[in-house]
This record gives structure tokens, C-alpha cells and sequence, in this order.
């Protein structure tokens, strides 16, 4: 299936053309790379099985949208490293959701010994910060095992575990890279591992922190690598990988979700029934059961025009050269996302509103922070020391 890539033919065309030895290093690195995440993730289902796939099938799926975002031409002319890093950040951006077996043990105090090793410590208390922010979850844990309720306090555990994976999954990717590929992605003798590692953490972090990258690293007489472009391109594929493939129904029936959060992600998911993404336009077609996944749906569509925007700001702001140049449209096409119709009438099954209450802001921030509130400003002084001192 890599065979059938465009990035990988134009990569194995342009690594051939400059000799067997850079053919060798680049494709070997690709295969190793690509069959140790491949396998790797797998894992995913096992710590997090109420969760959207992110198994091999996504990353494969990535690699193709990357063919997607890239116009063909551009992709062309992009350097053996940087089509290297893009087939290798699609497949280890995620790698991250498949945490070693100590971590796991040692998030649930599962010691290997009978008394934890410095290690193990390090990590639970890790772990223990990010539950403690969680305290009615806890409180809830706490109870179900007061009254015997084993099952249900370990499914809420899990679902802590598995939430802590996810807020964490881009850090750990960078450190599995540090532990298990350390020196190993290279382009002839320049070692891109840290690039490789930093590109694969961007991905979960503010598109505007991808400007503090370097868009000129020099790997070779004449080849370069811009750090910003692969860090776009990676994070429009991975969130643009949204339909029913992610959410299959079999799978999802054997599972029997329960957390409410993953029930919507998947029925979200498993609503798209096709999609289409060219230069000009992004459209997903949904039919959808119930308005809640609709407004889930359309919701995540805001999040990509959020994104569409913020990557088009940060092309603009660099000024690359025309080879980096995307195509990128500047919202998503919603007109194809619709209720699902009774067969018998014909007519669709609900009505949808994008209706929802909200705060006034300014009224709050003036009611909380104004005069109004405390009357005195050293009343305001004194409840920010205790607070302070609370904290």
C-alpha cells in the first residue's frame, strides 16, 4: 500500500536519481519507520478502546490526504528529506496514544516489585497531577469502591487513563522517539531525528508555534527542509481524516461505548458518508440521526475553518518560496451535511437550529472584575492574597 503513495514514488524517483546509496539509506529508513508505527499502534485499541481509531488504517489515511493538500507539482519539487519526514510524521504522529506497558502499570500503581522504583514513582505522580484535576471523577471512583462496585470504579479509571494518554500523546511521541529512534533519521550524515520529533509534537500544539521553526535547514549541497511546511501539512491531514472509516460498525457494536463523550466522537465519525477535498473546497456529506451529531459535526467543521485560516496566516507570514505554496480553501462546504430521511414520508427526521445560550462576556468580566463586586479595591487585594495563598 506505500508502493501505491504518491509521496513515496516521488520519493523513491528523486532518492534513485541521486544514487544508490542515498536510495538505500531514505526507502530503507521509510520501511523501518513505517513497519515499527504501523505495528506499534495497534496497541491504541488496547489503552484506549472507546476512542476514534488511530490505528494503521488512519495513518495510511493521513499519507493520502497529504497527496490531497499538496498540489502535485509542489510536491514535485519538494527535497528527498522533507518527502522523507512527510511519510514518517504521518505514520509517528499519533505513536504517542501507545504508551509502554511500565507506563501503564505505573499510572495504576501495578508495581513490578513490592515497593515502586524512582521511575515508577516519577511517573504516577504524573499521572496523579493530571486525575487530581478531575476531583468529582475521583470522588466518584472513590464511592463505587466504598459500595463494591469494582467494575464500574475500573471503567472510570480506564477512562482517565485513556484521557491522559490523549492530552499527553504528543510529549510522549517526542520522548519514544528520543528512546527508540535516537540518531536513526538521517539524510546522508545530517541527523534529523530532533526535526523529526519537534514536527511530530507540533501537531497537537498552537498552529502559531509552528512560526518558531526553521524553514531553512540545510541537509545536503542544495537540499533543504522547511520545518513549517511539513508541520501544516501534517496537522490539515490528520484532522482532516473524519469520516466512518475511523468509526467502523462492527467494531463499534463489539465495543459497546459507553462513555458518553466517545459515544458522540464515533456516531459523529460514523455519520460522514463521503467527502471530497480539492483546492477550491472542502465538503463532507453526513446524514445524521439526531441534531446533537449534526451540531457535533458542524461544530468540528468550525474547528477545521479554524485551522484552514490559521495555516493560511502562517503561509502568508513566512513568505516561502513558491514550491510551499497550498491551495487551501477558506472555510468548509456544509451544504452536503443534512437529517437523515423516514423512508415511508420522505421527510427528514428532524428539524436542525444552530441554537444555543450563551453568557453576555462583557457583563461578566464586568460584574467579576469591576468595582461591583467588592465595593473597596483593598477588599479585591485581600481575596486575591488569600487566593493566592489557597492555590
Amino acid at each position: 500500500r506505500l508502493d501505491k503513495s504518491l509521496i513515496y514514488k516521488t520519493l523513491n524517483e528523486k532518492a534513485n536519481i541521486e544514487g544508490k546509496a542515498i536510495a538505500s539509506q531514505q526507502l530503507g529508513l521509510v520501511f523501518d519507520g513505517v513497519e515499527y508505527a504501523y505495528q506499534k499502534t495497534k496497541l491504541i485499541l488496547k489503552y484506549m478502546p472507546e476512542y476514534t481509531l488511530h490505528d494503521g488504517e488512519h495513518l495510511l489515511r493521513v499519507l493520502y490526504l497529504m497527496e490531497k493538500i499538496i498540489p502535485n507539482n509542489n510536491l514535485k519539487e519538494l527535497s528527498i528529506p522533507e518527502l522523507t519526514l512527510l511519510i514518517l510524521t504521518a505514520f509517528f504522529h499519533d505513536i504517542g496514544m501507545a504508551p509502554y506497558e511500565e507506563e501503564i502499570r505505573s499510572w495504576k500503581q501495578d508495581w513490578k516489585d513490592e515497593n515502586p522504583n524512582d521511575v515508577e514513582i516519577e511517573l504516577f505522580e504524573k499521572f496523579n497531577r493530571f486525575a487530581s484535576s478531575y476531583p468529582e471523577r475521583l470522588e466518584e471512583i472513590e464511592k463505587l469502591e466504598s459500595l463494591g462496585k469494582t467494575e464500574k470504579a475500573i471503567l472510570l479509571k480506564s477512562h482517565l487513563i485513556s484521557e491522559y494518554i490523549r492530552n499527553t500523546h504528543a510529549i510522549r511521541a517526542r520522548e519514544i522517539i528520543s528512546k527508540d529512534w535516537s540518531g536513526r533519521i538521517q539524510y546522508q550524515e545530517q541527523d534529523l531525528t530532533a526535526y523529526f520529533a519537534e514536527l511530530c509534537f507540533s501537531h497537537n500544539e498552537d498552529t502559531m508555534k509552528l512560526l518558531s521553526l526553521e524553514t531553512d535547514v540545510l541537509c545536503g549541497e542544495n537540499t533543504n527542509l522547511n520545518l513549517p511546511f511539513l508541520g501544516i501539512v501534517l496537522r490539515l491531514a490528520d484532522l482532516l481524516d473524519f469520516d466512518g472509516k475511523r468509526t467502523p460498525s462492527v467494531l463499534f457494536s463489539h465495543l459497546a461505548v459507553r462513555n458518553s463523550v466517545s459515544l458522540l466522537e464515533w456516531e459523529k465519525h460514523r455519520s460522514i458518508k463521503a467527502w471530497s477535498i480539492t483546492s477550491n473546497s472542502i465538503t463532507f456529506s453526513a446524514v445524521c440521526k439526531h441534531p446533537a451529531i449534526e451540531a457535533s459535526i458542524r461544530k468540528f467543521c468550525d474547528i477545521i475553518d479554524d485551522e484552514l485560516k490559521n495555516c493560511n496566516v502562517v503561509l502568508a507570514k513566512l513568505n516561502l518560496d513558491s514550491k510551499y505554496k497550498l491551495e487551501l480553501p477558506t472555510n468548509v462546504n456544509r451544504d452536503k451535511i443534512n437529517a437523515e430521511r423516514d423512508i415511508a414520508t420522505g421527510e427528514p427526521k428532524y428539524i436542525y437550529h444552530d441554537t444555543s445560550f450563551q453568557l453576555s462576556k462583557n457583563q461578566v468580566i464586568d460584574l467579576l472584575m469591576g468595582t461591583k463586586l467588592y465595593g473597596k479595591p483593598e477588599v479585591a487585594l485581600r481575596e486575591l492574597l488569600q487566593n493566592s495563598i489557597d492555590a
